[in-house]
């Protein structure tokens, strides 16, 4: 998941913990008895969360387009090289699959045990509320652009423009040798991008050891590779999470059965 539907869904989550705080004790009502939950402003406004499909997908797209555009031109300004665009298509595909196994893993893994454990049901309640509603209805083509946009984008930031420009800047002040710039630029890129996916405390760990991964696989196989892993692995993780979490609930035996006799 990408950074700018992270925010989207960290500003959904507080608006909905400051509307269950607000409560006013009546006189009708005193203390000791049940508070009366009131309107207010902080209530968010259900058509202010209506999903708009069509604008999430162009919003997310040109946010990655304009994230790649200053990544070629902060890199071409600051004299790094590579050049971002001539390493997208140089990469092995087989190779780049097989860097995506550890976080197919870890997809597999949520999947399975969805609502058992605490963080993956809090992580599932976001993407059902924020994530699906707006993504599902673009299909195929609509997943693809953003995974396209995030795995592009995303590399081209963090990978393919931060951490060369981390590691030469320790370099060129005397900080280090060649082996500290490099980790030193993948710890501190891989920490960055976990806080930008930071919808809860675990999702914000995974995302940094799947930045972690990208800059390992960046620094051994290339940006490209890179880039390829990220997308693949967006695709396949937002047409699993539509397919098994997307599905309307179904209503329990206990309350179809009291439905019947009413």
């Amino acid at each position: 998941m990408s950074s700018s539907d992270g925010n989207a869904l960290t500003t959904r989550r507080n608006k909905r913990r400051k509307c269950s705080r607000m409560q006013l004790w009546t006189e009708d009502d005193p203390p000791g008895g049940e508070p009366e939950t009131i309107k207010n402003n902080f209530e968010p406004n259900p058509e202010q969360f209506e999903p708009n499909p069509e604008q999430f997908l162009l919003t997310s797209v040109t946010f990655y387009v304009v994230m790649t555009a200053f990544s070629q031109t902060g890199c071409t300004y600051l004299n790094i090289h590579p050049d971002l665009f001539a390493q997208i298509f140089v990469f092995n595909p087989d190779v780049a699959t097989i860097w995506s196994v550890p976080l197919l893993l870890s997809l597999a893994m949520v999947l399975l045990v969805d609502e058992r454990v605490e963080f993956v049901k809090e992580v599932k309640e976001l993407m059902v509320d924020g994530v699906i509603p707006n993504v599902a209805p673009t299909g195929a083509n609509g997943i693809l652009m953003l995974s396209l946009g995030a795995g592009i984008g995303e590399e081209a930031l963090f990978r393919g423009f931060l951490m060369p420009l981390l590691s030469n800047g320790i370099l060129e002040r005397g900080l280090g040798g060649t082996e500290v710039a490099t980790y030193a630029s993948l710890g501190v890129t891989s920490v960055i991008f976990g806080a930008l996916h930071a919808i809860t405390p675990a999702y914000q760990i995974w995302a940094t050891l799947a930045g972690f991964l990208f800059g390992w696989e960046y620094l051994n196989d290339g940006l490209g590779s890179a880039m390829f892993t990220h997308c693949f692995y967006d695709f396949i993780a937002f047409a699993f999470i539509i397919l098994l979490w997307g599905k309307p609930k179904q209503p329990s035996s206990s309350s179809s059965s009291e439905a019947g006799k009413e």
